[in-house]
This record gives C-alpha cells, sequence and structure tokens, in this order.
C-alpha cells in the first residue's frame, strides 16, 4: 500500500480544530439549557391536561351517581333526600362521601379532591320564592380541585340542576 504526500496532507486537513471544538461547546451550551426548559414546560402542560382530565371525569362520576340517587327509590334517597344535604353527604356509610370513597380514592393520592354544594329548592329561574308548586329545581355544584404546576390549585366547578319527576 503506497501512500504519497498528498494524501497524508489531505488526511490531516480532515481533523478539527480548537475553533472548531469551541464553537460546537459555544452551540451546545447555548441549545442544551434551552431545549431543557422547553421539555420542563412541555411536561408542565402535559401534566396540567392530563389533571385536567382526570378533574372532568371525577367529575362526571360524582355527578352521575348524584343524578342517580335523585332518581332512586330506595336506600333513603330520592330527591327528597337533597333536603338535609349534610346527611346525604355525611352519614357514615350511607352518605354519598363514604359510598364514593373508592372510585375517589386514587384521584385523593395525587392531590385531587371534591366537594359538593346543594342547594336550595328554586323556582324556573333559579330564584327561591318559598311557592312549593314553583320552587322544584335544586342546583348541585361539584366542585373538583386538582394541583396547578405553579405549586397552587385550580378549582373546577361544575353545576346541574335536578327536579323531582316523580311529582
Amino acid at each position: 500500500m503506497s501512500c504519497n504526500r498528498r494524501t497524508l496532507l489531505y488526511v490531516r486537513a480532515r481533523g478539527v480544530t480548537l475553533i472548531e471544538a469551541i464553537l460546537v461547546v459555544l452551540v451546545l451550551a447555548i441549545a442544551v439549557p434551552v431545549g431543557m426548559r422547553m421539555i420542563t414546560e412541555s411536561n408542565e402542560v402535559r401534566r396540567q391536561s392530563a389533571d385536567t382530565a382526570r378533574a372532568i371525569t371525577l367529575t362526571a362520576g360524582v355527578l352521575e351517581h348524584i343524578t342517580a340517587d335523585s332518581n332512586a327509590s330506595s336506600g333513603g334517597l330520592g330527591f327528597s333526600a337533597f333536603d338535609d344535604s349534610s346527611a346525604y353527604l355525611t352519614t357514615a356509610t350511607t352518605g354519598l362521601y363514604d359510598r364514593l370513597a373508592t372510585m375517589t380514592a386514587p384521584y385523593s393520592t395525587d392531590g385531587i379532591t371534591y366537594d359538593v354544594v346543594i342547594g336550595p329548592l328554586a323556582d324556573a329561574t333559579g330564584t327561591v320564592t318559598g311557592d312549593t308548586n314553583e320552587d322544584v329545581f335544586r342546583e348541585i355544584t361539584v366542585r373538583v380541585t386538582f394541583p396547578d404546576p405553579d405549586g397552587g390549585s385550580l378549582t373546577m366547578p361544575t353545576s346541574i340542576v335536578l327536579t323531582d319527576l316523580g311529582s
């Protein structure tokens, strides 16, 4: 294998110079932190989207149980069970919070909580008139609170209006 001088010079000229190496290091020094910041921000947005989706799922589950309870005819349930909201929500074993504890446990471990607010009977405009023939609607609000990436929390209230279809 013969090698002439021109071939050796060509091979040597293909090496990396100190200036090229410094430029590569500078480009990486600028690009890596920017890339890491973008990845972090993307992860925070993804996390918040996932938590929001989980909050919506929890809200839907709780509202479905409340709606089913309003139409139930046994076990102390039905639309009239909302008359004593404290008993409906917090009675040991049979209250809504205890009945849903198994369903909501995975959410609680991730810092997602909920509470239920049961409004008074009102008429079709939402006004409490005191007229038992007009005040037949009840607004029920489920407020789900979940962590936000900045260390705070976000609250998502969702309301439904129920009435007694059996009357």
